[in-house]
Order: structure tokens, then sequence, then C-alpha cells
């Protein structure tokens, strides 16, 4: 599987349910997240959500300016609902294992952008860094873009 997220309408290829879903094996998705698992067998490298919750594509785009961004500026998503001691939790902010990253689309012409999907009513800390480490990503203005359904 690429980078589709399919809604299974009937549940029959996911086994899981009319209405579930599957999506690219992100970290993102599936960290502290009982709704959706990685899959197996078959769907081996996926990710399978139930219908209690909703995937949406976001497309973060068209910063200005450009020009404090560059082609190896990836955007590193965190899963950030948590419930436990303020160690725990920094603990989890700082390693880095926890984090999905997602290279710029390059298929935008003249415009970087990110496409992220999301599991919503969920929170989620996101920045960008260049080579590991964090860049000094500043922009006056950003568009943000969420799918209706993916």
């Amino acid at each position: 599987m690429n980078n589709d997220i399919i809604l299974d309408l009937d549940g029959t290829l996911s086994s899981n349910g009319a209405n579930s879903w599957v999506a690219p094996d992100l970290k993102h998705l599936t960290t502290l997240n009982s709704d959706c698992a990685a899959g197996s067998g078959a769907l081996a490298g996926t990710t399978l959500c139930s219908s209690n919750v909703q995937l949406r594509r976001v497309e973060f785009k068209d910063a200005n300016p450009t020009s404090n961004f560059e082609s190896n500026d990836y955007l590193r998503v965190l899963r950030y609902d948590f419930d436990t001691s303020a160690t725990d939790l920094e603990t989890y902010l700082l390693d880095s294992n926890n984090y999905q990253e997602f290279r710029p689309n390059q298929f935008i012409t003249g415009s970087k952008s990110w496409a992220v999907p999301f599991v919503t009513g969920n929170k989620f800390k996101f920045h960008w860094t260049n080579s590991g480490r964090t860049s000094q990503s500043d922009f006056d203005s950003l568009n943000v873009e969420m799918s209706e359904r993916w």
C-alpha cells in the first residue's frame, strides 16, 4: 500500500467492520490510539482504524516566505494525547522514535507542501526539521487545508 487512505464501506478489506479505515503504516496514527492498529498478513504495512474514528488529510502549503524552507525540510508529527506524569511526557516528547516524518510534496509546482493524514479528535505536535535538527522555519503565513473525506 502506498499513501492511499481507504474508507472500507462494508468492512471486507479491513475485517474491521463497515466504515472502517485502511491507511499507511504511520506512527502518529497508532501511537496512543486503541481505535487504530498496525495491519498484519496481507495488510502488513498498513494502519487499520475502526469506524469509531475519522481520518482526514491535512495539507500544509504555501509558506511565505518560502526561502526559509529547503527541499530537505521534513514535517515531524507526534501524537500528543497524553495522560500520565510530566516526567513520562518529557521522555515521550524527547524520543525521536515517536515522531513520524513527512517529506515535502514535490509534485506541487512552485510550492512546498506537506500532506498528512490525521485521526480526528486527537491532539498532535508538529514542527519542521532539517537533517535531524529543528530548523529556523519562520514564516508570516501558511495555508492549512483539511479534506472533507480522504
